[in-house]
């Protein structure tokens, strides 16, 4: 079921992808550099309605199917360290090197 869900959430988010990237921005968007307004032709008078209406209900089932994967996958609880469990122990810092009066660098004079 999580296999099937991943899956139809990788197409959601590539087709969303495909969708915002075609639709008319301001500037004319990335569809425009491939030919301008090709989605427009294939969709009618309606096209700017029509994206954003896919766009919409794309986004709508990329949610969901976000949320229905963090659920069924996601911790229990909300704890990360189970109770009545101790943490493991902190190994102590490394000692520093003992000093025999020698100089330890510059310049010797």
């Amino acid at each position: 079921m999580i296999a099937l869900m991943w899956t139809v959430f990788v197409f959601v988010s590539l087709l969303l992808i495909v969708v915002v990237l075609l639709q008319k921005g301001d500037v004319g968007g990335i569809g425009g550099a491939f030919g301008g307004g090709g989605g427009e032709t294939a969709f009618g008078v309606q096209a700017d309605t029509t994206w954003k209406r896919t766009t919409a209900v794309l986004a709508a089932i990329f949610m969901l199917l976000a949320m229905a994967i963090g659920a069924m996958t996601g911790h229990r609880g909300g704890r990360l360290i189970k109770p009545g469990s101790q943490p493991a122990p902190v190994a102590p810092a490394p000692a520093a090197p003992a000093s025999n009066g020698a100089p330890t660098g510059g310049a010797a004079g």
